[in-house]
């Protein structure tokens, strides 16, 4: 029997420290280039890595913590907007 077809949500950008725990995320909303953009910027410069994603329905954050951090919460984006919003999160610098 056939799988069923997730729907899709589009992509976003999601920045990763050196360490692993994930410190910014961001839709790729068309009209936000600007400051999806500078966010990008921002986590580029300060080291962290970028990856662009697809998110589906359904979908849980990504909230991937490293063991140094795994109980302090250190570095962690609380995620502050719905799934599906344009909203910008992102960790201490």
């Amino acid at each position: 029997m056939p799988e069923k077809q997730r729907k899709s949500l589009g992509f976003m950008y999601v920045g990763t420290r050196p360490c692993g725990c994930v410190s910014a995320m961001a839709w790729d909303d068309a009209g936000h280039e600007k400051s999806t953009g500078a966010l990008v910027a921002r986590v580029i410069k300060r080291g962290d890595s970028v990856n662009r994603i697809e998110r589906f329905e359904d979908d849980e954050l990504p909230t991937q913590k490293c063991s140094d951090h795994a109980t302090s919460g250190e570095h962690i984006a609380a995620p502050t907007a719905p799934i599906g919003s344009s909203q910008i999160s992102a960790g201490a610098a």
